[in-house]
């Protein structure tokens, strides 16, 4: 049995249409519109112009022009002014070897393996494991997320793996990951009819042709309800240049976010007030000033350099109106030490009343913003890290040069240029074309036409391309055929291969943690938040509460809101070895083995037997290895001694025991039963069923 939550801060039905507004319309008693100066508040227009346009500077000067070279490394591109994209190099070799491409992938096949070996995406835990409350709550919201990161429903589910996939590449890439973390929730009104019954008989009544009549209600129909983790692209998000690199989101004066939105998405925004997640509603504003906000800001060099050769996806010509892009800014604004939210249309007018953050989003605590902004490199006192193709960019560099002077070279060899005597009657459309078996006239045979004698090239070129990949690897972590070829009497023994790649593995690890640390697990926090807040599905939180054991575990069975709003912390287990399958098993097994040996049949009474199955089976592929078991809902030390009573109990009927042996069955028999009611009871094996169980071994030891 599971209680409907009510959302935090609602007041009304969500999806209902409000009054036209104009733009100026909401100003009287809070802020200053564009032109309707009142009081001492503040400009916001200017605020957010002003703000945007000096952070576009930075970006500019700074910022802008390395992103581009590593996106273009990234997509096998040479970087702009490139003596490979002169006409000099029209029909010579301009080979990019793909190193750096291969870098960032080997790091997201790396992430795949670590954060999806199995089942469980997220560890959620309790603060104070003595609390029991806090104890259920963490179960119950580890199955909420568990539950929206991996099922297919877009209606309610997040796309974990392509979300974390896409957010690890973007740090990679520019050094940097921002997203924001919010609560999407849209619904429409529709009319549902129903039998008319009478008041007094409730029986069905009937029209003037006997059939029943109907009455029709309006019914709330919700389309989407979820949380939703939006990645920003990098060009898209604007913050202070001098905040503090240990939390640029909350430290930063200001923050924008640019969204690009359809006009018709802008208008629907601007009929409705999203009550449930508190969103305000937008001013209106004519398509033509719509038009006017999203001409200053269409293009946009990195985003060209993504898309690559293709035209710009925001510079659409389309003729239809409701199709033409617009560039929505959410501006958050630090002033008089408390944190505003509002809208404006690019720079040009405004789209929403500035209100509080915590007002518009119920889940920020203590001021913090719903935006983290990772790293998967950390460089002190730089809130801009570099990322990895910058890291190796001279490197790159080099490997194509060698190998297209060396592919140069072998063209000659093979291919050899020739030197005509000017003025001659040569045919030199048949010499260039130097086709098997054709004939070239001259005039001369000795002396129109010479041969030039190329050298082929060297083992050097080789060899210095080996040593260039093994400076490559060493900087970003890389295990590759490459380098076990270079380092080839390491590489001869078992031993010498472990080292080779324990070094390698020890860098991608740390990466992975810089991100978990700096993004992954300040996201997942927020999402906790966002649950404990906005969660109102009952069908989502009876089954989060099922699979959570609520009833049996704790002997709890409703979900309120003071169960799910505990202070809880959200893990990912990304630890040493996380990304070679066979060295967790080899450390697990260590690690089993040594407290086996210190604690002996101890150890066995506090083991977590579902834990272990997911561990061993992920690493070993499976991503479910309970599958495999029949547990069903017993306690995994119960049906221990359930097998040892049925050991016993066959040895008696053998008659291999005396009598002093069944009176052990049977007082095991005992136990054992009064163990499955203690279990049945209380939810779990607790410190009086241990007990109950180290006595019993301790006497037929």
């Amino acid at each position: 049995m599971v209680k409907i939550r009510e959302p935090y801060g609602a007041s009304g039905e969500d999806g209902s249409v409000g009054d036209s507004v104009d733009r100026t319309a909401g100003f009287e008693n809070s802020v200053r519109g564009p032109d309707k100066p009142i009081g001492d508040e503040p400009d916001w227009l200017a605020i957010a112009k002003n703000s945007f346009e000096d952070s576009t500077r930075f970006v500019e000067s700074s910022l802008r022009w390395q992103w581009e070279r590593n996106e273009r490394a990234f997509q096998n591109r040479h970087p702009p002014g490139s003596k490979y994209l002169s006409d000099g190099f029209k029909h010579r070799s301009k080979l990019f070897r793909p190193k750096t491409r291969a870098m960032i992938r080997q790091g997201e096949a790396s992430l795949a393996a670590s954060f999806f070996s199995n089942e469980d995406v997220v560890s959620v835990k309790p603060t104070d494991d003595n609390d029991p409350e806090q104890k259920a709550s963490a179960a119950v919201l580890k199955e909420l997320l568990q539950y929206r990161m991996t099922t297919p429903n877009k209606r309610i589910g997040i796309p974990w793996f392509l979300t974390v996939t896409g957010a690890y590449q973007d740090a990679q890439k520019y050094g940097v990951v921002v997203s924001k973390q919010w609560w999407e929730f849209r619904s429409v009104e529709e009319i549902e009819r129903e039998p008319l019954l009478d008041p007094f008989t409730d029986a069905e009544v009937l029209d003037e042709n006997g059939e029943p009549a109907l009455t029709e209600k309006p019914v709330e129909k919700i389309l989407v309800d979820r949380p939703r983790i939006d990645l920003f692209p990098i060009e898209n998000v604007r913050v202070d240049r001098g905040c503090n690199w240990l939390d640029p989101i909350n430290t930063s004066p200001f923050i924008i976010l640019i969204h690009w939105m359809y006009i018709h998405e802008i208008e629907e925004r601007m009929e409705r007030e999203d009550t449930k997640t508190g969103q305000p509603e937008w001013f209106k504003l004519s398509r033509a000033e719509l038009k006017v906000a999203g001409n200053r800001q269409i293009w946009d060099s990195t985003r060209t350099h993504r898309e690559g050769n293709r035209e710009d996806s925001k510079e659409s010509e389309i003729a239809v109106d409701e199709y033409f892009s617009v560039a929505v800014h959410e501006n958050f604004i630090r002033w008089d030490g408390r944190d505003y939210v509002y809208y404006t249309a690019g720079t040009h007018a405004m789209l929403s009343e500035p209100k509080p953050t915590e007002e518009v989003y119920f889940h920020s605590q203590d001021g913090e913003r719903p935006i983290v902004m990772g790293y998967s490199l950390i460089e002190a006192h730089k809130n801009y890290p570099s990322g990895k193709p910058q890291l190796v960019e001279g490197l790159q560099a080099e490997a194509n040069e060698i190998v297209n002077l060396r592919l140069d070279n072998v063209k000659l060899a093979l291919n050899k240029r020739y030197l005509a005597r000017r003025g001659s009657q040569v045919d030199l459309r048949s010499l260039v074309r130097n086709t098997a078996g054709s004939v070239t006239l001259v005039s001369d045979i000795e002396k129109d036409v010479k041969e030039m004698t190329t050298k082929d090239v060297t083992g050097s070129s080789y060899q210095e391309q080996d040593r260039i990949n093994v400076d490559f690897d060493d900087v970003i972590g890389n295990f590759s055929a490459g380098t076990v070829m270079t380092n080839r009497r390491m590489n001869e023994t078992v031993g010498g291969m472990q080292m080779l790649r324990g070094g390698a593995d020890m860098i991608g690890e740390y990466d992975l943690r810089v991100f978990t640390e700096t993004w992954a697990e300040p996201v997942l926090r927020q999402v906790i938040r966002l649950e404990q807040v906005y969660e109102t599905d009952e069908v989502l939180l009876a089954l989060a509460g099922n699979r959570a054991e609520l009833y049996q575990k704790f002997g709890i069975d409703q979900i309120t809101d003071e169960l799910l709003r505990h202070d809880l912390t959200a893990r990912v287990n990304v630890g040493l070895g996380a990304t070679d399958p066979m060295q967790r098993l080899q450390k697990f097994d260590m690690f089993a083995d040594i407290l086996g040996k210190i604690f002996g049949e101890k150890l066995m009474a506090l083991l977590d037997a579902d834990e272990i199955i997911a561990e061993v089976g992920g690493a070993l592929g499976y991503r479910d290895g309970k599958r495999f078991f029949k547990l069903g809902n017993q306690d995994p030390m119960l049906l221990m001694l359930q097998q040892e009573m049925d050991a016993l109990q066959q040895k008696l009927e053998r008659k291999e025991l005396d009598a002093e042996a069944k009176v052990e069955v049977a007082r095991l028999g005992s136990m054992s039963r009064i163990l499955q009611q203690y279990v049945e009871n209380q939810g779990g094996l607790a410190e009086e069923g241990m007990k109950m169980v180290n006595q019993l071994r301790a006497e037929r030891a």
